[in-house]
């Protein structure tokens, strides 16, 4: 039986995990996909404080929001290649699709109809609550909002072009593109031997769609585009035995501290929104933030304080629900 965490004992949610990883989930695994949520977290409420916050806090923020954008999201799909790397090969593409849909659009749906309602609800209150808080929902913003808009967008499966979009639930754009890349992958699996040259035929088509598309596209395929040559390289990696070296503390300190060094001494690069100038550079952020995640869990997992890790563990189990629900928070507090 395993322990319970001395911080919920009566959770039946630590109840069910071994933190250890010893039962049926691999507990490092989980903490992987939570300690990926907290950053993601993380960085939105960087994001809102740094419009509001003053010298020399501002400047703390601002690096922290940087530093954390330059790999996050593409750690993200670096995760999710690491972990289908794992699944039958052999499995019907029909089966594949119905357990994608399963994770990832049946929260997509729930988290994205409940989101507008709740949006169409506090629409009258808006404008009031944006001006001088949220620009994004500020009577500048909020005069090009037609009532449509949100089922729109979820059809659409990213924000609606030139329109609101997203707004009533930012984070909602990330179910459709992972989607998007994991059934791109699947598609392509009789490739799978050519992985390399794969991964460079990613990185340039990326490119170019940075260069070309200039709106969204259907289910995030602009994005996902972009985000499939962290999903190729997790999966590759995963077959190398990455994980099984893992760096110690000194090791693991300079590789974040290098990470700092470049978000504070080098232009801000957001996984989305970069230039040309820039796409290789977030490449290698990006690769070099997924690979020290990883190393950083694997450290963290014979070390960390036991509820502190049972918390990231259960971060991890809960990130679907986390991610589609702290937005809300965020932007209550940017209003208040």
């Amino acid at each position: 039986r395993p322990p319970r965490s001395t911080l919920f004992p009566y959770t039946t949610l630590f109840r069910s995990i071994d933190c250890m990883g010893s039962n049926s989930r691999i507990a490092w695994i989980d903490a992987w996909k939570g300690l990926l949520i907290l950053l993601v977290v993380l960085g939105h409420v960087a994001g809102g404080m740094y419009h509001y916050a003053g010298e020399p806090a501002r400047t703390v923020v601002r690096l922290i929001y940087k530093s954390i954008y330059l790999f996050h999201i593409p750690a993200f799909f670096f995760f999710s290649g690491w972990v289908q790397a794992n699944r039958k090969s052999k499995e019907r593409f029909i089966d594949f699709f119905c357990s994608r849909s399963r994770r990832l659009l049946i929260p997509y749906v729930f988290f994205g109809v409940g989101s507008a309602l709740v949006f169409w609800g506090l629409l009258p209150i808006l404008p009031i609550l944006g001006n001088g808080s949220d620009a994004y929902y500020s009577s500048e913003y909020m005069y090009k909002f037609k009532w449509w808009q949100p089922i729109a967008s979820l059809l659409y499966g990213s924000s609606w072009p030139d329109g609101l979009g997203f707004r009533f639930n930012s984070v909602l754009w990330f179910l459709p593109a992972m989607f998007s890349v994991q059934m791109i992958d699947r598609a392509l699996i009789k490739f799978r031997r050519f992985d390399y040259l794969s991964l460079i035929l990613c990185a340039i088509i990326g490119g170019v769609m940075r260069i070309c598309v200039k709106t969204t596209l259907p289910w995030g395929l602009n994005i996902a585009c972009v985000m499939l040559f962290y999903f190729v390289l997790g999966r590759i990696l995963s077959q190398l035995s990455v994980s099984e070296y893992v760096p110690d503390w000194v090791a693991l300190l300079l590789g974040w501290g290098g990470l700092i060094v470049l978000a504070w001494t080098w232009p801000h690069i957001h996984y989305r929104e970069e230039f040309w100038g820039w796409y290789f550079y977030s490449l290698f952020t990006g690769s070099f933030g997924s690979v020290l995640s990883l190393w950083t869990v694997k450290r963290l997992a014979n070390g960390l304080w036991r509820p502190a890790w049972a918390f990231v563990v259960s971060c991890g189990v809960l990130s679907i629900g986390i991610m589609l629900l702290h937005k809300f928070f965020v932007v209550f507090a940017q209003f208040i």
